[in-house]
């Protein structure tokens, strides 16, 4: 029987690693959105023309597919490492970039900060979902996503008195590389999960060992949840600043407060995302969650300025933030601890992240020919297939916590219930 002090003890564990988390996804944010924040100070600096700089972009985003290749170690060496390896990693990888004396140097240091930043964020969320319990882990899946944005607009808000000294765009950078101050709290307090630690066998790294366990259908479903969530992200998020000044003819200091403001209250709104989660359930909450995207999305791309499209921006920032702890529960919770990791990795590093590097490169082709009030609605379908899929193939009705976590530690292994055919194999998804 646990003591009111082992409670206690266990109590400020949890405190110490969930600070620990959220600085993780702090400094993940912040190193994720500094370069779309120096992009014009880059192509002065390395003489690159607008084309250039979309090509420079597109290719150090498909290091977050590499990703996967390093977030996959973590159902074989544990998530700890992984954790500590990205967190240091992507710390490097910026003070690279900083320091870089040419635009292939700078592209090899964003790359390499791309594949980091996605395993970090990913280890992270693994943790929370096998350390905290079962009435607690939605919400502290929504506060670290929000910390993320956080880091984002930290970078947003600073980044302009950066830019503004010499040289300031490599200090950006360097203030990425401030991560490094925490890892030594991660090396001498933070344990590997309970849950890893209880495993009796791991899993060999094998790229095709998760479609021969039976996750094959889950391990699409989710996939295809990523996909169609980076997609209208990526793009809808990225490209409302090229809309505002070309479309409307917004004057730039004034687009800056719009995506500033609507950035801010996305961010407790996302947040709302876990309680949501546990009150109406995986379905319900994603019905809430897609269509304020949705609205906000066609709002706007298709209202003039005013308070009506400042509404439709904070509905749509808050949206694409929400529909991250959305599908990052989903994918959490539907995986056994074993392969949890390689889950992870497969639906969202390596599967998911196809959208968020293809979706902008073929929407700002059509933008460029037609115009980006035009072309941006018609991502509004793509929230709509996502709630089709979580309808249609996500389970919901279990009332087992998921396996691996905190709340089953104690639970025999013979306990665990046979899964119903289709769902073999799956981790019992918590209750709706």
């Amino acid at each position: 029987m646990s003591t009111p002090a082992a409670g206690n003890r266990a109590g400020s564990g949890l405190f110490g690693l969930g600070a620990f988390l959220l600085l993780v996804a702090l400094w993940d944010g912040y190193v994720l959105v500094a370069l779309s924040q120096t992009l014009p100070e880059l192509r002065a600096a390395f003489g690159l023309s607008v084309s250039e700089g979309g090509k420079l972009v597109a290719c150090a985003n498909v290091g977050t597919i590499f990703g996967y290749f390093v977030l996959r170690l973590s159902d074989s060496v544990g998530r700890r490492p992984v954790l500590l390896w990205s967190v240091l990693g992507y710390s490097l990888t910026s003070l690279a970039s900083a320091l870089a004396p040419s635009v292939l140097w700078f592209l090899i240091g964003q790359f390499g900060t791309r594949i980091f930043i996605v395993s970090a964020l990913a280890s992270a969320l693994l943790y929370v979902t096998e350390e905290y319990p079962t009435r607690h882990r939605r919400q502290a899946v929504a506060l670290l996503l929000s910390a993320a944005s956080l880091g984002g607009v930290l970078c947003a808000v600073l980044a302009p008195s950066f830019v503004a000294m010499e040289q300031g765009w490599r200090k950006v950078y360097l203030f990425g590389a401030l991560a490094l101050i925490g890892l030594p709290y991660g090396l001498f307090c933070v344990r590997e999960t309970r849950s890893f630690r209880a495993l009796s066998e791991r899993v060999t790294p094998s790229l095709t060992s998760i479609w021969k366990g039976g996750h094959g259908p889950m391990l699409l479903v989710c996939a295809s949840l990523w996909i169609l969530t980076y997609s209208v992200n990526q793009s809808a998020v990225t490209f409302w600043k090229e809309h505002a000044l070309t479309d409307l003819a917004i004057e730039p200091k004034l687009t800056g407060q719009y995506i500033a403001l609507a950035a801010i209250v996305a961010i407790p709104l996302s947040a709302t995302v876990g309680p949501i989660l546990n009150q109406l359930g995986r379905l319900g909450a994603s019905v809430l969650v897609y269509v304020v995207l949705t609205l906000g999305l066609l709002g706007s791309y298709t209202l003039p300025p005013g308070t009506l499209m400042a509404l439709s921006l904070m509905m749509m920032f808050g949206g694409a933030s929400g529909a991250l702890v959305i599908v990052s529960t989903i994918t959490t919770e539907s995986f056994p601890t074993e392969q949890r990791g390689d889950a992870m990795g497969w639906s969202n590093s390596l599967l998911g992240r196809f959208g968020f590097v293809l979706s902008p490169l073929l929407v700002s082709t059509l933008s460029e020919q037609q115009g980006w009030s035009s072309v941006m609605p018609y991502l509004a379908v793509l929230p709509m297939l996502t709630l089709l899929i979580v309808w249609r193939f996500v389970p919901r009705a279990d009332k087992l916590p998921v396996r691996g976590s905190s709340d089953d530690s104690a639970r025999p292994v013979s306990a665990e219930p046979t899964a119903p055919a289709g769902q073999a194999a799956m981790a019992e998804p918590e209750a709706d």
